[in-house]
């Protein structure tokens, strides 16, 4: 029997109708014994598979306490497999699970080595450097820049868990006014820039009141300031205003939009 591995690649197992969804589910090693039941009546993985298994060893890949893979030995043969392999069988899996947790771990710090943790944004000198890649294809982009001036006021008088839950509720409302495509940093503080390639300079004017707009309203009103203003909001366009990457920042840094 041949088996077309694009048959199975990146397909979700449906819930509770595959044997290894039951494993996955379960978190605990499940041997199935020569022409068992379930073999006949469920698929390994997904409905009406070519692949007809006649014995099945099946153990979780684990780590700590989440189930995170699955791997099964299978006997395809009409004959049952000697039940002492099952120790060995099971050290292998237990090996195996080793072995992609470890390349599970590697792959997320991959994936976060640029991101900083409170927000979850870009650190800045990852967007520092996309910025420049961008500049150097005379790619047309805006460069929007969103600041709240008092942020070390309110980590003062408020503590630090409200500092980083305001910070998380304007990166989400950055993120929900431009979408997940354009890259978001936080420089430090309080101070946000969004990268947003090939829009029309009036739709990013708009996004940008309508992002600051929401921005005040998110803040309370009894721990603002007055002589802070509560967020300030501008932004600058590539080729339009400059070529040069600091006069971008600069340009981007001076408010257009603030509110007392």
């Amino acid at each position: 029997m041949r088996l077309d591995d694009e048959e199975y690649r990146a397909r979700e197992c449906p819930s509770g109708n595959s044997i290894a969804f039951m494993i996955l589910e379960g978190g605990r090693e499940l041997i199935l014994p020569y022409n068992s039941k379930y073999l006949r009546e469920k698929p390994l993985f997904f409905p009406e598979e070519l692949l007809k298994a006649k014995q099945l060893f099946g153990f979780p890949f684990i780590t700590e306490e989440t189930t995170f893979g699955v791997i099964g030995f299978i006997s395809l043969y009409d004959h049952p497999l000697r039940e002492n392999s099952i120790g060995v069988l099971r050290d292998v899996s237990v090996l195996l699970s080793f072995y992609y947790k470890s390349l599970w771990v590697k792959k997320y710090m991959e994936n976060v080595k640029d991101i900083e943790p409170v927000t979850g944004a870009l650190l800045f000198p990852a967007f520092l450097q996309s910025l420049e890649k961008t500049i150097q294809k005379g790619t047309k982009f805006s460069l929007l820049s969103i600041k709240l001036p008092a942020l070390s006021l309110y980590n003062k008088n408020m503590g630090l868990e409200f500092t980083n839950d305001l910070l998380n509720k304007v990166a989400q409302i950055i993120r929900y006014c431009v979408g997940d495509r354009p890259l978001i940093t936080r420089k430090g503080g309080g101070h946000f820039y969004v990268l947003l390639k090939d829009s029309e300079m009036i739709d990013v004017k708009n996004t940008l009141k309508i992002m600051h707009h929401a921005i005040i309203k998110s803040i309370p009103r009894d721990i603002a300031t007055d002589n802070e203003p509560i967020a300030e909001s501008g932004l600058s366009y590539f080729p339009e205003d400059t070529q040069n990457i600091w006069e971008l920042f600069d340009k981007a840094d001076a408010p257009q939009f603030n509110k007392y």
